[in-house]
């Protein structure tokens, strides 16, 4: 491991939370403070804006992606010193902290990214947003269900969030058990491993349960023990995300299916990471080495004639914000060797949750022969419709001279 300058290493000892993200908002590098403060270790480059579970505003509401103070000093590239928030942790737990952004700039004046420090506010005895009474609050008005349920399964609690999830009031909840919710196939089963919660670890699982009405969903479980030996629960409904995953796996298996039956060139883009993959067509179609083909859209966008360059990327571009899900274009693409073939490209987009796209797959057909033979009617039309004229032309002063019709001559007798 590289050894850490002294400037990385005052950061690292500080007792506040650091952290510093992109201008896309992902997470680059933090320290320990902060892996203390959200309970876990993240992942540079995939976790994105913070490291919490969930962040909420003061007063216990849930706080919108773009009133982050990371994305507010990103859009504004200016400091941010905003008022306290609410994190809650991995485990479930909550802290009041104080967040300060600072903008981050090259030596071109270019935004980079921003640094985030996150003080912890101290519990001060006597305020009311220390007091039991708001805690309280903020689970009921939670967007998460939150469970309290005994060692047998049994409801104890439960905010309204969880309560609409499964789709009972709250007093008829209270008298069911954990497995009155399960599907049939898991009935009488243990749904997690107790003895993992009893020596004082949380578990994050993902189970399948049964709403009041009989239909089904899929829920992300944060589990752990608390006092008196119960057991609290925080659900999240992750039911889109599941059906999402289970499209992107079908449309993985097609790309694949695709790639391997066609002649035609077919490119799967993954948007969130930029990789890039091609089938045989890249190297039969357009004469490209393999060890030519870089795997990111910008080698890709560097092919497109420049000419219609723009053309492509506002059509891509408008796709992503008004949510169309395919299209279709045509634009000129160069080969291994510098020329240029015609292509039709069908693309096909999958959004997220969210409705941010995700992933990207084209097929491009070659129809630079189809284009040819087009030029060349057109100018078989033109030079057809050249000779009429001439034909016209020539009938039209064969008639004036064998008539006499039109010319000075005969206008003067008629005058």
């Amino acid at each position: 491991m590289k050894p850490l300058n002294p400037y990385q290493t005052l950061i690292q000892n500080l007792p506040e939370a650091i952290f510093t993200c992109d201008t896309q908002g992902f997470i680059k590098n933090y320290n320990k403070a902060a892996v203390n403060l959200w309970g876990r270790e993240l992942v540079t480059g995939k976790d994105k804006w913070h490291g919490s579970w969930k962040i909420y505003k003061e007063d216990g509401a849930d706080l919108p992606l773009d009133k982050y103070p990371t994305a507010i000093s990103l859009k504004e590239g200016k400091p941010y010193n905003g008022t306290e928030i609410i994190i809650q942790r991995q485990d479930g737990s909550f802290q009041h902290v104080t967040p300060h952004v600072f903008p981050l700039f090259n030596a071109q004046s270019e935004l980079t990214g921003v640094v985030n420090m996150l003080i912890e506010v101290s519990a001060i005895a006597g305020k009311e947003k220390r007091q039991a009474e708001k805690y309280r609050n903020l689970i009921e008005n939670a967007a998460d269900g939150i469970f309290l349920i005994d060692l047998r399964g049994n409801f104890l609690s439960a905010n309204k969030s969880g309560c609409k999830m499964l789709g009972y009031d709250k007093e008829s909840l209270l008298q069911l058990n954990v497995q009155n919710l399960v599907p049939p196939q898991y009935a009488g089963k243990l749904l997690l491993n107790l003895y993992i919660l009893q020596i004082g670890y949380s578990v994050l699982i993902e189970r399948q349960f049964k709403r009041k009405d009989g239909t089904f969903f899929y829920a992300e479980l944060n589990v752990q023990t608390i006092s008196g030996g119960n057991i609290q629960v925080i659900a999240r409904d992750i039911t889109y995300r599941k059906n999402a995953e289970e499209k992107l796996r079908l449309s993985i298996t097609h790309y694949d299916l695709l790639a391997n039956a066609t002649r035609d060139t077919v490119w799967d883009w993954d948007i969130i990471n930029n990789n890039v993959s091609y089938n045989e067509g890249i190297v039969e179609m357009f004469g490209f080495k393999h060890c030519a083909v870089e795997l990111n859209k910008e080698w890709r966008e560097s092919k497109i004639h420049p000419d219609d360059k723009q053309m492509v990327s506002d059509t891509t571009a408008n796709s992503f914000k008004n949510g169309f899900k395919n299209f279709q274009l045509e634009y000129r693409f160069r080969c291994g060797d510098d020329t240029y073939k015609y292509i039709s490209e069908r693309s096909f987009i999958l959004f997220d949750e969210n409705e941010i796209p995700v992933r990207m797959t084209g097929v491009m057909q070659d129809i630079t022969e189809r284009k040819r033979a087009e030029e060349e009617c057109r100018n078989i039309k033109y030079e057809l419709a050249g000779q009429k004229v001439q034909e016209q032309k020539k009938n039209s002063e064969s008639y004036i001279k064998s008539t006499g019709k039109g010319t000075k001559a005969h206008w003067r007798r008629v005058a």
